[in-house]
């Protein structure tokens, strides 16, 4: 009867003491740098609805994928019901620098033929903010270390900035010249959306008040920056050929790495 007292003191006492030693609940905030890869597809054209049509009808895009430096922060609390089961909720805030390189496009109006062939160059950048819930896994949970994973979702939205949304020379904003001189159209272009995402990776906690994590962020949604119609906008009317032209942008991945302190 004195061993199986003996032993449970101990269990006891061993649970206590992991518990005392594991990674506790708090709030904590974050500062991440990595990768992030966006997605660019632009198409326009002409067609004729009513029949009739005098001129030439065609459509044309481009597609580019391509990417740039991402940063960005996260505060939020943790919280654990075990050593080895948790969950975290927090904002996030992220800024991703990109190019989609250079390309030639070409409109068939006469209001802008003359930027006929130019070669451009797509940069900007994307603000991506939210709310976010995470489950954590550790694999490892002692008094000189945690590590383990995470997998959760995040709700928010995006805008767009840089010189290829806010310059005259580029051609997401040529189309907006176009919509304005030409369809008499002032509302064409949405620089923000909301989005939604997957959140994965693996973390390490160490001496409790330090973390390190690998980060991986996978959007869902685009952002349809532009389109527009010339029958609808006023533009043209009966039998002469519709133009239209959209465009369709959205950040495909991050890759960071981030480093957590816990409050």
């Amino acid at each position: 009867m004195k061993n199986m007292q003996r032993i449970l003191i101990s269990v006891l006492f061993a649970s206590f003491a992991q518990n005392a030693l594991a990674e506790k609940s708090g709030w904590f905030l974050g500062f991440d740098i990595g990768y992030g890869g966006v997605a660019y597809h632009q198409r326009e054209g002409e067609d004729c609805p009513q029949g009739g049509c005098v001129g030439t009808l065609y459509e044309e895009g481009l597609k580019r994928n391509r990417g740039g430096v991402n940063y960005g922060f996260v505060v939020g609390y943790k919280q654990f019901f075990t050593p080895y089961i948790g969950l975290r909720y927090y904002i996030n805030a992220s800024n991703t620098h990109f190019s989609l390189g250079e390309f030639k496009y070409k409109y068939s109006f006469a209001a802008i033929e003359n930027n006929e062939n130019k070669s451009v160059e797509l940069v900007g950048g994307n603000i991506n903010y939210g709310v976010n819930v995470d489950f954590l896994g550790n694999f490892i949970a002692n008094e000189k270390i945690d590590f383990g994973g995470f997998l959760g979702v995040g709700l928010g939205g995006n805008y767009w900035w840089g010189k290829s949304v806010g310059t005259s020379s580029l051609p997401i904003n040529s189309f907006e010249k176009y919509a304005q001189t030409v369809l008499g159209c002032y509302s064409c272009m949405h620089l923000s959306g909301f989005d939604v995402w997957l959140n994965v990776g693996l973390r390490t906690n160490i001496a409790q008040k330090h973390g390190v994590e690998l980060v991986c962020r996978v959007p869902f949604l685009q952002t349809n920056i532009y389109s527009g119609d010339s029958h609808k906008a006023g533009g043209t009317t009966g039998a002469a050929p519709r133009h239209w032209s959209e465009g369709n942008i959205q950040q495909i991945y991050s890759i960071a790495a981030r480093y957590i302190y816990n409050f």
